[in-house]
């Protein structure tokens, strides 16, 4: 199983989840994977989870993804599991726009989201990015409502016409945005403030490096807490990184990881 990024639909001890690799179909076609993650007591059940399947997602063409032209990040199912909305960050660098995609349960295109215009990537004349997402900074979250009518994005850093990307000592201004997933209107912008990086890069890293990507509420635990889980990817082997499920109880400690 390559990268796994952002979990969802987790409401049972062994509900259905689906994790979207964020493979830019460089090393397998973009896709994305169900599977299951049973619990016992507080504790997952078994050392891996259980892959149901593996799904390609479809282009507006039919076809799957060429290389490079995607960079999934995000993944929810949509209630009753009837569809699935993803996003994709694009690559700013090469003015591949960022994106908010339904797809069927079969990875089949279904129709797109559309973003405000100040995401897409604008560059002056020498080159210089000067408006829109930073490159791999862009679509890194994604929720919905209860009630499925609204999805929530949020960049992972701000727009460059925002204010700055975070350092050692600049917070960001991310934006958070909420649309009606019926009329893809967009009904309202929020400023998420991004801490800045805690600790400056050290060479060699220690090994390995597990980057958490994703995460959904998992089930009630006993004695009523909540579960967390979250997913680490591995960075296609950089530095022996590793695809690794965690699972929290929200307000009761940390319990068993896998």
């Amino acid at each position: 199983m390559r990268p796994a990024r952002v979990l969802s639909g987790g409401l049972k001890a062994a509900a259905l989840l689906v994790a979207v690799s964020d493979d830019r179909s460089e090393n397998g076609k973009a896709r994305f994977y169900t599977l299951r993650l049973p619990l016992h007591g507080t504790a997952f059940a078994h050392d891996w989870p259980e892959v149901e399947s593996l799904t390609v997602l479809d282009d507006v063409t039919g076809e799957p993804f060429a290389p490079k032209a995607v960079d999934p990040e995000a993944i929810r199912w949509t209630p009753g599991g009837r569809s699935l909305l993803w996003t994709s960050e694009g690559a700013a660098n090469s003015g591949q726009p960022a994106l908010v995609r339904e797809a069927s349960p079969s990875g089949a295109y279904e129709r797109e989201l559309p973003l405000p215009e100040s995401y897409a990537p604008v560059r002056s004349a020498d080159g210089k990015l000067v408006a829109g997402v930073r490159n791999n900074q862009a679509l890194e979250g994604l929720t919905l409502t209860p009630d499925g009518r609204k999805a929530v994005t949020v960049t992972e850093n701000a727009l460059v016409q925002d204010g700055p990307a975070a350092s050692l000592t600049a917070k960001s201004p991310s934006r958070l945005l909420v649309t009606d997933r019926r009329t893809g209107e967009a009904l309202a912008e929020h400023v998420y403030e991004v801490d800045p990086v805690s600790d400056a890069p050290t060479a060699p890293l220690p090994a390995p490096v597990n980057n958490v990507e994703g995460i959904t509420w998992g089930p009630n635990l006993p004695g009523g807490s909540r579960s967390l889980v979250l997913v680490s990817d591995d960075n296609f082997g950089f530095n022996s990184g590793l695809t690794k499920f965690h699972l929290l109880s929200v307000g009761r400690g940390l319990t068993k990881h896998s």
